[in-house]
């Protein structure tokens, strides 16, 4: 069974929640990428998001809801990085 392209999946939902988020994994070069990670920039703004979606679950067309969740979730929840010379 093919590993499905995650990315196809989650550019509509970032779309949707607001502009201006990238995906940074997965990786444009790996889109089927394995791991449950998935991690989210917002350049503008500095804030990153962070998930962790079972790969199964963009295999079911009856679990997209609770993909967009997960995504509403970590965006909803994103911070900025912190660290030397950030505020």
């Amino acid at each position: 069974m093919n590993a499905p392209n995650k990315r196809a999946f989650l550019r509509p939902i970032l779309d949707r929640i607001e502009e201006g988020w990238e995906i940074r994994k997965p990786s444009a070069s790996e889109p089927a990428d394995s791991d449950y990670v998935c991690i989210f920039i917002h350049p503008k703004t500095g804030r990153e998001a962070r998930t962790a979606i079972p790969t199964n679950w963009f295999r079911d067309a009856g679990l997209f809801p609770e993909i967009e969740l997960a995504v509403r979730m970590a965006v909803r929840t994103a911070v900025a990085p912190t660290g030397p010379g950030k505020q």
